[in-house]
């Protein structure tokens, strides 16, 4: 019998580990922003990178993880944030 698309199921140690390195890069990025305000051409290409960069890296490396709903709830969390 197949898994559906959808499904519940305890969270492995990949999501635990995708998921703090993406809060902690945030974090980062944030500090980084308030505190450095002199090179807005580096500013907009590090924001592009991490834009572009980590949304396919969580679309191509975590596909079937976003398919476990407790997993796509967290991100869709940490997004909203």
């Amino acid at each position: 019998m197949q898994r559906p698309i959808f499904y519940f199921k305890k969270i492995n140690k990949w999501d635990k580990i995708t998921t703090s390195s993406y809060i902690i890069l945030s974090i980062g990025l944030l500090f980084y922003y308030t505190n450095n305000s002199l090179n807005y051409k580096l500013h907009r290409d590090i924001l592009n990178i991490y834009t572009l960069g980590t949304h396919l890296f969580l679309y191509m490396f975590n596909y079937k993880s976003l398919r476990n709903l407790k997993v796509f709830f967290i991100w869709f969390l940490v997004g909203l944030i």
